[in-house]
């Protein structure tokens, strides 16, 4: 191997490891959007519990007070 060569060799890695840096760079983005949206998706998912456990206890009491006023 010459000198030009090695020197030709290390810059195709370099860019390389430059190509690969990018890469993990944008993956790390897309995982904290995944993150995001998933978290986001948590809290619907406790408001949806949190009204559907509000419903168990108050559609009763309702039901109970029409059949009381029949």
């Amino acid at each position: 191997m010459t000198v030009q060569s090695i020197e030709v060799s290390i810059a195709e890695i370099s860019k390389d490891i430059k190509y690969i840096i990018k890469r993990l760079d944008e993956n790390t983005q897309r995982f904290i959007e995944l993150e995001r949206q998933i978290a986001e998706h948590d809290r619907h998912i406790n408001r949806l519990y949190g009204g559907i456990a509000l419903a168990t206890f108050i559609v009763p009491l309702i039901v109970a007070v029409i059949v009381r006023m029949l």
